[in-house]
């Protein structure tokens, strides 16, 4: 804003805009009410409701909240409103210096200069609890650093929680406690903590046991002919994802342990095969034989050479897919786990087992194959 000589204002600058007298003078000034609440609100967002830079600036585009120069706004936008001292009255100098024809350089913190030349917009303590959640952000922290909080945590309030978590302004997310500790049962053994109300079934005093547990992802699998966090949430008479990440670690784990597919590759390709039934209008292809821990059990290592020799004398040739597709032979999983890989399962059984001589003999055969339906 630009003063006279006695201090009253003239008028306020825009953005380019310079004075034009010399003893006009060029003072800090608030802005508008509703740019006033804009600071405030990103303040409150991000220390109170703990949400990212990258939220904060999501939900501003969305309500259409005007920037500084109108464009959209950005996690850069959203730190250096956090980061800027003026929202504190403050204007802050000699941050750097430069000799003549030299480099910039970063003067240390007790040579800079700070000066009052605004009323605070924020409270320091408001300023201060983003200052160091920035921080937290940018330097990372480590388990040493995180159990305290935690523990003070517990002290204060009888219990953990995520929510309970998130919303403590002096610990960090859920999110980043959980990369941490890798999952909550090893975090509530260091912190010698038993949490109460873990799930139990319907007319049962103790919690359910992890029998228990994998038998109600088997019962759901049985019955929809597949399993998923989405199905694990709709379905009341199943404890949620949550309580199975708690107890065995990852859902990829609880499904591993009560013998389902839980390999990354196995669990896409059957979300593929759902959506493309899906996307055709037919019925949700379902497993129409679990495969229980019991599964492996049930064949010796000659059985499963029996079945690898049997393939061979079919179709001439041995691939994973001919394994999925025979109703009588196990998943192709199981001769990796039992014999180390399919190329080693292959070689105990006495089949070609060089990468070179299985591709070549199945293109061959599927060339001779592709050559008759043409001609028939």
């Amino acid at each position: 804003m630009v003063v006279d000589p006695q201090g009253r204002p003239i008028l306020t600058l825009e953005q380019g805009q310079w004075k034009a007298l010399s003893d006009h003078r060029v003072i800090y000034a608030h802005g508008s009410d509703h740019e006033l609440a804009v600071i405030r609100d990103i303040f409150r967002l991000y220390t109170r409701d703990r949400l990212s830079l990258r939220a904060i600036a999501k939900r501003l585009n969305e309500t259409e909240t005007p920037s500084k120069d109108g464009a959209p706004w950005t996690e850069a936008r959203v730190k250096r409103v956090l980061k800027n001292d003026l929202v504190l009255g403050l204007y802050v100098f000699n941050r750097t210096s430069r000799t003549l024809k030299g480099s910039l350089r970063h003067n240390p913190p007790e040579a800079w200069v700070t000066t009052r030349v605004l009323e605070p917009i924020i409270s320091r303590a408001m300023f201060d609890l983003a200052k160091r959640r920035l921080a937290i952000r940018r330097h990372g922290l480590s388990r040493e650093d995180v159990l305290p909080a935690l523990a003070r945590l517990l002290r204060a309030r009888g219990f953990l929680t995520d929510g309970l978590i998130d919303a403590c302004p002096y610990t960090p997310c859920a999110s980043v406690v959980r990369r941490l500790f890798g999952n909550k049962p090893r975090l509530y053994e260091l912190l010698e903590y038993t949490p109460p109300g873990r799930w139990r079934p319907a007319g049962q005093v103790g919690p359910a046991t992890d029998k228990q547990l994998l038998d109600l992802l088997r019962k759901l699998c049985t019955r929809d002919g597949y399993v998923s966090q989405k199905r694990i949430t709709a379905d009341p008479s199943v404890p949620s994802a949550s309580t199975y990440r708690e107890r065995f670690g990852s859902l990829a784990r609880a499904y591993e342990l009560a013998g389902l597919p839980h390999s990354r590759t196995e669990l896409q390709r059957a979300g593929r095969e759902r959506g493309a039934a899906r996307h055709r209008g037919d019925a949700i292809p379902k497993q129409t034989e679990p495969r229980w821990p019991t599964l492996p059990a049930r064949f010796t290592d000659e059985e499963l050479i029996e079945c690898l020799r049997r393939l061979q004398g079919t179709f001439g040739y041995v691939s994973a897919e001919i394994i999925q597709s025979d109703e009588a032979s196990p998943g192709p999983m199981l001769f990796i786990r039992r014999f180390g890989s399919l190329l080693s399962a292959y070689k105990r059984a006495g089949l070609p087992c060089t990468r070179s001589e299985i591709w070549s003999r199945a293109g061959h055969l599927r060339w001779k194959r592709r050559k008759s339906e043409l001609r028939a």
